[in-house]
């Protein structure tokens, strides 16, 4: 099981039915951004493809889209830079989930969030 198919399998057990793709490239990620989605969950360390590159392809298209950056750990700097290019929050994997079935508390309210709030296109 990939890290994006455990993560969708922690959503749907805690309660949430999320419609959802996985992208490892540019190409992909500006196939898969119209319609725009809901929400975009990045891991930060993808081989052929990086959160800040995702990150300056939404602010060039001025896309506003919940954006979360999950990673297993970074540094404060990296954590900073992510934020100021428009990420909407930053998760340790491991905090993802506050028990393997319950999202925190930041994705909870985020994902509750993505179905009220009109966005810009």
């Amino acid at each position: 099981m990939t890290q994006a198919e455990l993560r969708l399998h922690q959503l749907r057990r805690a309660g949430f039915d999320p419609e959802w793709k996985c992208v490892e490239n540019e190409e992909d990620f500006l196939h898969h951004l119209e319609p725009l989605p809901n929400i975009v969950l990045a891991d930060y360390q993808l081989p052929e493809f990086d959160v800040l590159r995702a990150l300056r392809l939404l602010q060039r298209r001025e896309l506003d889209v919940p954006f979360i950056v999950v990673s297993d750990a970074i540094g404060e700097e990296v954590a900073v830079l992510v934020m100021q290019l428009g990420a909407t929050d930053f998760l340790l994997k491991d905090r993802l989930f506050v028990h393997r079935d319950i999202p925190s508390g930041h994705l909870s309210s985020l994902l509750e969030f993505q179905h009220s709030a009109p966005r810009k296109r």
